[in-house]
């Protein structure tokens, strides 16, 4: 009896160092093959240990899932098996079933919680499933290596490199993701994103399946424009939706083929007109702008230290600089650019330095015209202007002393002061009729007797008024047809010609009496 205890107690402790030994071997290795079960927690790695495979819990939550994880944070959950159905504790296996599928069982009660659901002709067949190192999980057959399904077929809510988001326009089977209803619950949510492919292929993102019209409502397209597909105008060029044609070279680029260019084939993009020169190189600005692809991140909190990294290395050709990112840097090829209007970020484009100098020849072409044209402009104004002025006469009297002018008219020697005719001698014994003579200091000192008191008629704002001015003023108030009140009559506005005969000028102010009226009254102050 104790013998038999003993072989049965042998017996146990080997199976269990068979099921132990199993069970290790597959943590450790990246496949499942048939008769292979993990347990939670067991999980499978693969074979760069970049994912895992293994059951997981949300936050907030005790429900169980069978995911797809980042080996060094299992909160990054990049794929779900059985989101709509939930395991209620730790009992939940994985293993394939013997026809082939790969399944998610409740331990407890041996149910089927999630399965691949392939449909296969024979009862038995033997498959593996492999975790690959870009994420995807694959179930395969054992003996040809056939994939007969891979979890980025049926994704959830995240898209990594290598998967691919597509549909079907036969049957409309879509590869798309779906949101999850909230962080603590994976169940298929309100909001789905694939592409549509029925007429231009568009990435689109549907809002809550609506019962009424059967169908998905769009919350969103893409894209929106021509700009919006992927390298529309080639390498070193740029797009902009709202300019026609759509696409320019970046300044210091040209065409690589000026005829397909013209003729709107971009694809072949742009090429440097100048070469680089690496120490003399500069800068060019493009604001609001979509950057670039294949950007170099690096952290920075001050742009100038973009620019020094940038110019600091030859094969820097452009920088850009996001608050959220830091500095971006290219070195090979600038392509997918596009301008915004008002959003976006500065582009700086390195060109060569001779860029720069045509540049500013440029500028120069534009402004040297446009100054000789003002300067022109201005005199061609002002000798209008004078002319003008020179033929109505208004020219004031002058009172300076430039003895020597041929103009200047000398007071003779014979004369009175009250005198309405004065004689008067041009020393050159010529008088210019061209222009308005002018009266020395002298000849007015001694047209006015030396400016006598008894020659003067009164004071104003701009000073004393004399008789070679009343004469005007009698004119306006007997003589004249038109009987006037002038309201701004002082020196500057009365003018004299050679015969000392008064000429009052500017009657902007003035007022015309009426024909029975002889005396009238201003209602408010004007002139001098």
């Amino acid at each position: 009896m104790t013998l038999l205890k003993t072989a049965q107690l042998f017996i146990h402790k080997s199976l269990l160092l068979i099921i132990f030994s199993v069970a290790c071997l597959s943590i450790e290795k990246h496949t499942i093959s048939t008769g292979v079960v993990i347990k939670d927690p067991q999980t499978i790695t693969s074979q760069n240990q970049i994912y895992k495979l293994g059951f997981f819990t949300p936050p907030n939550t005790t429900n169980r899932y069978l995911g797809i994880f980042f080996t060094f944070s299992e909160e990054t959950v990049i794929w779900v098996a059985n989101r709509n159905k939930p395991l209620k504790d730790s009992s939940g296996v994985v293993t394939l079933s013997q026809d082939g599928n790969l399944v998610v069982l409740d331990g407890t009660t041996n149910q089927t919680i999630w399965s691949t659901n392939l449909t296969t002709t024979s009862p038995v067949m033997n498959t593996t499933a492999q975790l690959l190192d870009t994420g995807n999980l694959i179930l395969q057959k054992e003996d040809s290596g056939d994939i007969l399904w891979q979890s980025f077929s049926e994704p959830t809510d995240v898209i990594v490199p290598g998967m691919t988001l597509s549909q079907n326009v036969n049957t409309g089977k879509m590869v798309a993701l779906s949101a999850w209803k909230n962080p603590s619950d994976p169940e298929l949510g309100s909001f789905t994103a694939g592409l549509d492919a029925q007429s231009i292929p568009q990435l689109v993102t549907w809002n809550v399946w609506n019962g009424v019209t059967k169908r998905w409502d769009v919350g969103w397209t893409a894209p929106v424009n021509e700009c919006d597909h992927y390298g529309t105008c080639g390498a070193f060029g740029s797009c902009n939706s709202l300019e026609s044609p759509i696409c320019s070279c970046l300044r210091g680029f040209e065409p690589v083929n000026e005829d397909e260019w013209g003729r709107g084939n971009w694809t072949n993009g742009c090429k440097r007109r100048n070469q680089l020169q690496c120490g003399d190189d500069g800068f060019e600005r493009l604001r609001y702008m979509k950057v670039p692809d294949f950007a170099k991140p690096l952290p920075s909190r001050v742009q100038n230290e973009c620019r020094t990294i940038c110019l600091g290395n030859c094969s820097c050709i452009a920088y850009a600089y996001d608050g959220n990112i830091g500095c971006m840097f290219w070195s090979d090829t600038l392509i997918d650019t596009q301008e915004f209007g008002r959003v976006g970020v500065d582009l700086y484009i390195r060109l060569s330095a001779s860029e720069f100098g045509s540049h500013k020849g440029r500028k120069l072409y534009i402004i040297i015209p446009v100054t000789v044209s003002l300067v022109g402009l201005s005199i061609m104004i002002f000798i209008a202007w004078w002319l003008m002025v020179k033929r109505r006469g208004d020219f004031p009297i002058n009172l300076g002393d430039k003895e020597k002018d041929t103009s200047i008219v000398e007071a003779g020697q014979m004369f009175t002061a009250d005198s309405t005719a004065i004689v008067l001698r041009n020393e050159s014994n010529e008088v210019n009729i061209g222009e308005l003579p002018k009266f020395t200091f002298k000849m007015l000192a001694k047209a006015t007797n030396q400016f006598h008191v008894t020659n003067l008629l009164g004071r104003g704002g701009f000073g004393p008024v004399y008789k070679g001015i009343a004469r005007g003023i009698l004119y306006l108030h007997r003589d004249s047809r038109l009987r006037i009140i002038h309201r701004d009559l002082k020196p500057s506005n009365v003018l004299l010609d050679q015969d000392w005969n008064p000429k009052i000028s500017d009657f902007g102010m003035a007022r015309i009496f009426g024909g029975n009226e002889d005396h009238g009254n201003t209602a408010r102050v004007v002139g001098t």
